[in-house]
């Protein structure tokens, strides 16, 4: 939607013709950025699931201060594409994180293991549980 609304968009912050095209231009780079922005939040959602918000950490360090600031200088600044450049090493930045953390999601985690792991977890519990109801029931 932003992408096909930009013009629009862009003629409702600013009625100059030359700023109306530069951000009609950045909002292009904007909507794919959406675009893997929110998917990235689903796939960290899925590791703070696996309780792998360190790893999800580390990628997201890495995607932005190792990925994205020399991807804006080399668009933004040292080609000269200005703000558009910025959103331009934001979107690779972007990219590479939604890939490493789908990567670790969807290739590297043992899902069956996982889903063992849990259903241990719950028994464990379960077992502790009664373990303390009948503790209280000999109490009482």
């Amino acid at each position: 939607m932003i992408y096909i609304c930009r013009e629009q968009l862009a003629a409702v912050y600013t009625n100059i013709p030359d700023l109306k095209e530069e951000v009609a231009h950045v909002l292009e780079f904007y909507a794919i950025y959406y675009l893997l922005d929110g998917n990235k939040s689903v796939t960290c959602g899925a590791m703070r699931g696996l309780s792998r918000q360190g790893i999800a950490t580390w990628v997201s360090g890495i995607s932005y201060y190792v990925i994205s600031l020399p991807w804006q200088y080399l668009f933004g600044f040292y080609l000269g594409h200005g703000v558009t450049g910025l959103w331009q090493g934001q979107m690779c930045a972007a990219a590479f994180h939604l890939g490493a953390l789908c990567y670790l999601v969807y290739v590297r985690f043992d899902w069956v293991q996982i889903g063992q792991e849990a259903f241990e977890r719950v028994e464990k519990e379960k077992k502790a549980i009664t373990e303390q109801n009948e503790m209280a029931c000999l109490i009482n």
